[in-house]
């Protein structure tokens, strides 16, 4: 028997006792405590249980009621009930036995209730009516069945829970189980609460199948009910790839098994008629389809014909229905959340003009891909090749046309294009490649050379430059010419079609970018079936994306193999943004680490999304390489709220000093503005930031710019929120910090430590200059850096041909297909 020591067991617990309790705490385990005074006569055992209540009737005044309260918000104990030297039921707590007392044997016990001087005493136990006894898994059984008569099923299942973890033997406790579910089972079903109440239905059939309460009705009843209540909530809300999920799972489990069909026949019904139901929607949608289509209202057939689909993916004739859309409409659909104010392919901050610039407008070179040094490139015009040694960049044009290239170029238009951007007098000045370019010749009629002044680590990466003037507007299409011209723009539509100077162009189909509010609302759009392809998920969706299993999904989800680069800019024409102390007060005021967690990936984990200490990209899974420039060996600086503070005031402080040095007025901190652009993605994590700056006293509001502006010309913001796409860092330094680039907040540090990286002769020299670019930019805090996002696209299953691997979303859109028919074979689960 185990003897157990009353320390912390009753908050009443006199200090005698718990003195004593202290000498005996060894060998000794912890139970709930009162004392009862026993008189101890071992010679007398016949007589011992009376003698010993009489004990207790003798303690000075009354004794004390037992503790109140749930069972389980104290310690275990056994219940006694004795009768005193009068004959009255007395109610005694000992600490709880490992069995009950044997008649007639001795026993040592431990007294809880009530309380006494000498807790441990011997007991004899006698079979007798006014003796009692009660163990702890009986007192804790009977106050569950109080809870449940009570409807206090919470409560209850707290103590069922106990026994069937301690005491799985307990007497009744199956049967407490079955009872405290079924109430519990109704009383979620009243709280509207169904799908729990569903599970712990199921979880009571699997049970006990026969089982049936005096206080309610049959479990086939119920069951029935709650499906029915299930399917019309999934239906109302237009959930129907959920509903069928749901409606086959219940079929399968119980109206397929045939010992429990027997037992459930209401449930068979429910779910027949629940099926029936969305194959009777389905074919209305695929009649009214049809009606649409014979009107060429092809947007609103494709999309009826989609909602069908979704309904009930096999529903007669939906795939050839959705198949004649697409071959009569032939239009891709995509959905946008930025709308193209201009045209550039090689734009490092504005998302919506390198994709469509992509697309219409061609460059002497394109990046294709990283490789184990630098970017790899390929020209529309046809090779080019670099001589190191004779430091030569020959350029050898295709005489042809090319179907997917477009016009060939002759060697005096290109000559031409070379020398333009090496002219400072010219439009497309370049003053990288000015530097770079000694000479231009033409050797032959496929063939011109350019003479470069200086080793040079890699000057086809300087040549990412339009081929031809930009356009001016997106109207003229003239001046265009990729694989697409623009057909029309509405501002919230952009309709392209293919170049007619290319050849096949007969044969593409016609992309028809559709703005919408975010990148969620597109994303919906998109899982409604109203377009086939979305150009740019949030992240948390992506996040969700791909962690869920594409075997049985309509949507597909694809990857941009650059991130993007978010950061905050500071504008050198506030005075407090001037301050290096005050931009440090900044930087250690943000939690970076949980606004890209937290607030834009919902708390899910995505691969090549962290936390930056510089302005570069860091190599991300599938892609080595990238991460060529980023300086590994600097981390990022932590969140210091207390740290900000302080450097906020030490530059005020500063400010002061100068200001009175120069006998100027100080400069006093008014409300920052943090400006951004109109993406979710800045909208959300901006916020953030001002919330999380206003906090540590340093007030911030958020400005908003239009749908398609990345910066404010009037710069009047203090701090602004930029999202860099980088493909070679070798040449994108400068776009950032050069002196029309994003960032133009440098000094003499950065400036010599570009014009150091424009002369590197080799890889090494290059990857180091970088590298110390980091550096500076680290400790000057030219801008403030944020985190890398990776970039992802989803696109319908029906989409046929795209890779989900990308640089840009057009990319082979030469190959691009719509095949309805070969997804409109979903089956049931």
């Amino acid at each position: 028997m185990r003897l157990h020591t009353p320390a912390n067991r009753y908050p009443a617990t006199s200090p005698t006792l718990r003195r004593r309790d202290c000498c005996s705490r060894s060998g000794w385990s912890l139970l709930r405590s009162c004392g009862l005074q026993f008189a101890l006569r071992v010679g007398l055992l016949s007589a011992l249980l009376v003698s010993l209540a009489a004990g207790l009737g003798m303690a000075q005044g009354p004794p004390k009621a037992p503790p109140s309260g749930l069972l389980l918000d104290g310690s275990p104990y056994d219940y006694l009930q004795l009768p005193d030297k009068d004959g009255v039921p007395f109610e005694v707590h000992i600490e709880a036995l490992d069995k009950p007392p044997a008649v007639g044997a001795q026993t040592l016990v431990y007294v809880l209730f009530p309380e006494v001087d000498t807790p441990r005493r011997m007991l004899k136990w006698e079979k007798r009516d006014d003796y009692i006894y009660r163990n702890w898994p009986t007192l804790l059984m009977e106050e569950a069945k109080d809870l449940i008569r009570q409807n206090e099923t919470t409560k209850a299942y707290s103590n069922l829970l106990y026994l069937k973890t301690n005491f799985p033997e307990t007497p009744g406790l199956d049967e407490a189980f079955k009872e405290f579910l079924y109430l519990d089972i109704i009383q979620m079903a009243k709280e509207k609460r169904y799908a729990e109440s569903l599970s712990s239905l199921e979880q009571l059939f699997r049970r006990d199948p026969e089982y049936r309460s005096a206080s309610g009705p049959a479990q086939s009843a119920m069951l029935a009910a709650l499906i029915s209540r299930m399917t019309d909530n999934l239906y109302e809300e237009k959930r129907y790839p959920a509903m069928r999920v749901f409606l086959y799972r219940i079929q399968n489990e119980y109206v397929g098994n045939r010992s429990a069909a027997a037992k459930l026949p209401d449930v068979a019904a429910a779910v027949t008629r629940q099926l029936d139901i969305l194959l009777e929607d389905a074919k209305k949608g695929v009649e009214q389809a049809r009606t649409l289509l014979a009107g060429k209202q092809f947007q609103a057939a494709r999309l009826e014909a989609r909602k069908a689909q979704g309904i009930w993916p096999e529903v007669p004739g939906v795939g050839e229905l959705l198949q004649e859309i697409a071959d009569t409409e032939r239009v891709i659909h995509v959905g946008v959340s930025q709308p193209v104010r201009q045209l550039d392919p090689v734009s490092i901050n504005d998302w919506g003009a390198r994709r469509v610039g992509r697309l219409t407008l061609r460059t002497l070179l394109r990046f294709v891909g990283q490789g184990a040094d630098g970017g790899e490139y390929m020209s529309p015009l046809g090779a080019v090749e670099w001589d190191e040694d004779a430091r030569l960049l020959s350029f050898l044009l295709r005489r042809n046309d090319s179907p997917l290239e477009g016009r060939a170029s002759t060697p005096l238009e290109i000559s031409q294009r070379l020398l333009d951007l090496a002219n400072p007098a010219a439009s497309a000045y370049y003053p990288q490649w000015a530097r770079l370019l000694q000479s231009v010749s033409i050797e032959n009629a496929d063939k011109l050379v350019a003479q470069i002044r200086f080793q040079h680590v890699h000057p086809r990466a300087l040549l990412k430059r339009l081929v031809t003037p930009r356009a001016e507007s997106l109207s003229e299409s003239e001046a265009l010419d990729g694989l697409y011209v623009i057909e029309k723009d509405s501002g919230d539509e952009l309709l392209l079609q293919a170049n007619p100077d290319y050849a096949g162009a007969g044969e593409r189909l016609r992309i028809l970018e559709t703005v919408y509010p975010t990148a969620s609302d597109a994303y919906v759009a998109l899982k409604r079936g109203e377009i086939d392809l979305c150009d740019r998920l949030f992240p948390a969706d992506a996040a969700r994306l791909h962690q869920e299993p594409s075997s049985a999904s309509q949507v597909m989800l694809g990857r941009y193999d650059l991130p993007t680069l978010h950061m905050l800019v500071p504008n050198d024409r506030s005075p407090h943004m001037q301050r290096k102390t005050f931009r440090r007060a900044i930087e250690y005021g943000l939690n970076r680490q949980v606004v890209l967690e937290q607030n834009l990936l919902g708390g899910r984990e995505l691969p090549g999304c962290r936390v930056l200490s510089g302005p570069f990209p860091i190599e991300v899974p599938n892609n080595v390489g990238l991460g060529y420039a980023y300086d590994d060996r600097i981390m990022p600086r932590e969140w210091e709220p207390k740290l900000a503070i302080m450097l906020a005031q030490l530059a005020e402080r500063e400010l002061a000093q100068l200001a009175k040095a120069r006998n100027e007025t100080v400069p006093e901190r008014t409300t920052l503005v943090l400006a951004h652009p109109a993406t979710e993605v800045a909208r959300i994590a901006s916020g953030a930031f001002a919330e999380q700056l206003s906090a540590i006293g340093i007030k911030v509001v958020t400005k908003e710019l239009p749908p398609g502006v990345y910066n404010d010309p009037e710069r009047d913001y203090d701090l602004l929120y930029a999202e860099i796409s980088m493909s070679e860092p070798l040449v994108d330094a400068r776009a950032v910090f050069g002196e029309n680039g994003v960032a133009p907040f440098s000094g003499p540090y950065i400036d010599l430590a570009l014009r150091r990286l424009d002369e590197a002769p080799n890889w090494d020299h290059a990857r180091r200059r970088l590298n110390d670019l980091h550096r500076i930019v680290a400790s000057d805090i030219a801008v403030i850096p944020l985190y890398q996002v990776m970039e992802h696209f989803a696109y319908h299953r029906s989409l046929q041909g795209i890779t989900q691997r990308r640089l840009n979303l057009y990319d082979e859109v030469d190959n691009w297909r719509l095949r309805p028919l070969e997804v409109a074979t979903v089956s049931s689960p």
